[in-house]
């Protein structure tokens, strides 16, 4: 569906088809927002489908806090040079750690080593610990899930599967009804988006599209209906 089909699907479920009673700029309002809504609960079940990015970024001396990208979704990798990189091997893979378990700041934080820098997101700030000494051009590669792209054209489709195109109309119907107070039409809407919402994360839940990849043994063996496999 696209945002000119989605929308005409909310007026028909809130049963307000007059433009000046809501206008197309509020429906595509609350489409978004809904958009936002689906992405955010497929992103926190492990999928991965949205696009994925990779920038560069600069360190700065004595700086600990960088802004994150405006679209950032999700965290995949931060990769730290420490000094001037002239090729990706010269970057060191980031692993997480929780400044609230930091006991003292000097050897948590400060003292380890730059071969191996920890990360942490607060907000929309990225941590990165042992803070630099000196500017570094290029000194973090960040590899993140980017948040899909408002829809605003009539013929813009959301990047979600097509089975749940449909919840994008059911939430700004949903808000009308609640807007005119259609209280009636709202429960039943509601009880819909929520049900929708429901079967969605059921249905991705088993996916997990960044577990461990499954390769089949060559010398595969059915016993009782069961397959032998291997798991890299």
């Amino acid at each position: 569906m696209n945002l000119l089909q989605i929308r005409d699907k909310a007026r028909r479920l809130c049963n307000i088809t007059n433009t000046t009673t809501i206008t197309n700029g509020t429906l595509s309002a609350d489409i978004n927002t809904a958009y936002n809504l689906l992405c955010n609960y497929v992103v926190e079940l492990n999928e991965d489908f949205f696009e994925q990015q990779k920038v560069k970024n600069n360190l700065v001396a004595n700086t600990a806090l960088y802004s994150l990208p405006a679209d950032f979704l999700k965290l995949k990798q931060v990769r730290v040079a420490y000094s001037a990189p002239t090729d990706e091997g010269d970057y060191k893979v980031a692993t997480s750690y929780d400044p609230t378990g930091v006991t003292n700041v000097d050897i948590d934080e400060e003292e380890i080593s730059t071969s191996n820098p920890v990360v942490d997101i607060t907000n929309t700030k990225i941590r990165i610990k042992p803070t630099p000494d000196t500017n570094v051009t290029n000194g973090y590669e960040l590899y993140y899930i980017a948040r899909p792209t408002a829809l605003v054209a009539t013929g813009d489709i959301p990047v979600l599967q097509l089975d749940w195109h449909h919840l994008m109309s059911i939430y700004p119907a949903k808000e009308a009804c609640s807007q005119f107070g259609d209280w009636n039409r709202y429960s039943v809407l509601e009880r819909e988006w929520e049900k929708g919402i429901d079967k969605m994360k059921k249905a991705l839940a088993s996916r997990d599209l960044n577990r461990p990849l499954r390769f089949k043994n060559p010398i595969e063996q059915v016993v009782n209906k069961k397959t032998t496999e291997l798991w890299g």
